[in-house]
């Protein structure tokens, strides 16, 4: 930063020679140093969910175009569909999608959790309505103990009305 040099070095101006004496230098930042965040969001596409696909495919397709944002998007019944190479295109994320079946969100937490690079930078959105087993939310629990910033998201029913399991909501 050559102007901000030269006024804070005024003082070590030399008359006789005409020079300025630099003995600090000052520098205008130019680059930013950024890390990427990363977003997973899992979503349960049991048979009470599947209307939920939709919604969530847009909302991982916005969070994939942002600059710096990883996005893996996953969707899950008894068995579990890493989504991620799709994720800026919700029409071919939901055109891969044949789930409709039960529900096992320990499987999904498994595939999840290897995808948390650094869990300080990582957010985990859980899009469910938690009718599932109890292990789950021991998982849950180790992974936001790890630094995952975890963020459930209860199932709202086509009439608007939350379903989500009671046992997991009182918890």
């Amino acid at each position: 930063d050559l102007k901000r040099t030269v006024w804070k070095n005024l003082g070590n101006y030399n008359p006789q020679d005409g020079r300025l004496y630099v003995d600090r230098l000052f520098y205008r930042r130019t680059a930013q140093k950024s890390l990427n965040k990363y977003l997973i969001v899992v979503v349960d596409q049991s048979g009470s969910m599947v209307d939920a696909m939709v919604q969530c495919a847009i909302l991982a397709s916005i969070f994939a175009t942002l600059p710096r944002v990883v996005v893996s998007l996953v969707a899950f019944d008894t068995n579990v569909i890493d989504l991620s190479p799709w994720a800026t295109d919700p029409f071919e994320a939901l055109m891969r999608t044949n789930l409709g079946g039960g529900t096992d969100g320990v499987v999904a937490m498994e595939h999840a959790r290897g995808l948390v690079t650094d869990p300080r930078r990582t957010t985990m959105v859980w899009i469910s309505d938690f009718f599932d087993r109890r292990e789950l939310f021991e998982m849950i629990k180790a992974v936001k103990q790890s630094g995952v910033h975890f963020i459930p998201v209860g199932s709202v029913s086509g009439r608007g009305y939350f379903s989500v399991d009671e046992w997991f909501r009182k918890r």
